[in-house]
């Protein structure tokens, strides 16, 4: 017995003493994304049911200078879908929604051809071959829609990208479809639906919270290319719905994932159903990004790693963050971190200057170790100093893109975006015409009308 006991006490100690040197380790990577200015937010992590680390940097509200704490509410962005999910194969269970029924029996005034094809399976499963949101028109109107029935009248000018059931491609619009099926199922607001039937059930499992939400909601912050935290206003801001947009805190999503995997919130089926979603059973991962949005969820289901990374400022630092800790828990390495990659360009470019960025950029940006890929980079900073009321000097990146890349069509989609938010409108309408010889049925990724306007 004393052997026994003894052993015990020493499996203890030995899981104290690593837990507490992985926490360690940990509040030291999150220091440093605070210390880049770049993190704002809340990290939660539990290894076998135990909470081995929980911390809150930044603020909910600067201006107000109200700190986030521990029951902050975040915008989670897409990891919404995984709610919407949830409610869906509840449905299911339920016996209101079937997999295998056609969009038609439950949204109207849809294209016959994409209604009567698409099953809801289809767009759980992002292989309807629905177009995602992110059109010209959404770019350019997005706060006009402000419901899920605004929204999906933008499928109604679409085409299907693939036969449904044929391969799989993301789709924001899907799971817009979804909410709108599961209104139609209950006569029943999402958020309501999302309320009562999982978030009010999940809370009421923890001793740690009363049931009542809290009151903080973090505003968003862009980081920006300059590396300073920007307030986005309102009009700024996508309307949430069931493809992404809910509040909630990091506390939250532990409670909604702990039951869900625990079997409490689906059938043994619908749950299997669920984690078949993602190819790999070992584990679940969900990303949610937006302006002013980056969030994390990563759950190992062999090694009992469990991290929520929530943040009120954008440019992926929750999926960095979150990823370098599971690398830290399983590897027991830190990556020292740097500046979004956008970030690195322009202060790159305002150091050295245009000539020199022409000569130097690609070899110095791979020198630093970054990965993503350039044109990404660039446009993001182009739209971003757009954004910023800079669009002139947005022009050089897009132009630097199109003497890299002159035979990508989008390139030059990009360049006139730059020109038309400039004023020259003649001059975006040439850079367009660029993309269309190119590819003759070529459509802006920007503007809704192809940059063209009465010039009069």
């Amino acid at each position: 017995m004393l052997r026994i006991a003894l052993f015990t006490i020493f499996l203890f100690i030995f899981s104290a003493s690593t837990y507490g040197s992985q926490a360690s380790n940990i509040q030291k990577l999150v220091k440093q994304y605070e210390e880049l200015g770049w993190f704002s937010g809340n990290v939660l992590v539990f290894k076998h049911q135990d909470k081995i680390f929980e911390s809150s940097v930044g603020y909910a509200n600067l201006d107000q200078g109200i700190k986030n704490q521990a029951d902050t509410l975040f915008d989670i962005g897409s990891i919404q879908k995984d709610l919407t999910a949830v409610l869906v194969l509840q449905a299911v269970d339920d016996g209101l929604i079937g997999l295998d029924e056609p969009l038609a029996k439950y949204v109207s005034d849809l294209p016959s051809d994409i209604s009567n094809k698409v099953k809801v399976i289809h767009l759980l499963q992002h292989t309807s071959g629905i177009p995602d949101i992110f059109n010209a028109e959404y770019r350019t109107n997005f706060r006009l829609y402000d419901t899920i029935a605004k929204t999906i009248t933008l499928v109604n000018d679409a085409n299907l990208l693939f036969e449904p059931g044929r391969d799989r491609r993301y789709s924001n619009m899907g799971y817009v479809l979804l909410g709108a099926i599961l209104e139609k199922a209950y006569n029943k607001d999402y958020w309501a639906l999302a309320e009562t039937m999982i978030m009010s059930k999940v809370r009421a499992t923890s001793l740690e919270t009363t049931g009542v939400m809290p009151k903080v909601m973090a505003e968003l912050y862009h980081f920006n290319y300059d590396g300073q935290q920007v307030l986005v206003e309102e009009d700024q801001r996508e309307h949430k719905g069931p493809a992404g947009g809910g509040f909630y805190s990091a506390t939250d999503l532990m409670l909604f994932y702990q039951q869900l995997f625990n079997g409490k919130l689906l059938s043994k089926s619908s749950l299997a159903f669920f984690k078949n979603l993602q190819k790999d059973n070992s584990q679940w991962v969900a990303f949610g990004g937006g302006k002013g949005v980056s969030t994390a969820v990563e759950i190992n289901f062999v090694s009992g790693i469990w991290v929520f990374v929530l943040a009120n400022t954008d440019g992926l630092v929750a999926e960095e963050i979150s990823a370098r800790i599971m690398g830290l828990m399983h590897e027991g390495e830190i990556e020292v971190p740097r500046a979004p990659p956008t970030t690195f360009a322009y202060k790159l470019y305002k150091k050295i200057g245009k000539k020199r960025f022409n000569e130097e950029f690609k070899p110095r940006y791979k020198a630093e170790g970054y990965e993503t890929f350039i044109g990404r980079v660039l446009t993001d900073l182009g739209r971003n100093l757009i954004s910023a009321g800079k669009p002139e000097e947005s022009i050089f990146f897009f132009e630097y893109l199109t003497k890299n890349f002159p035979e990508v069509p989008e390139v030059y989609d990009g360049l006139a975006l730059g020109y038309f938010s400039s004023g020259y409108h003649k001059e975006a309408l040439n850079a367009f015409q660029k993309s269309v010889a190119m590819k003759p049925d070529y459509q802006s990724l920007f503007h809704p009308t192809n940059y063209i306007v009465n010039l009069k």
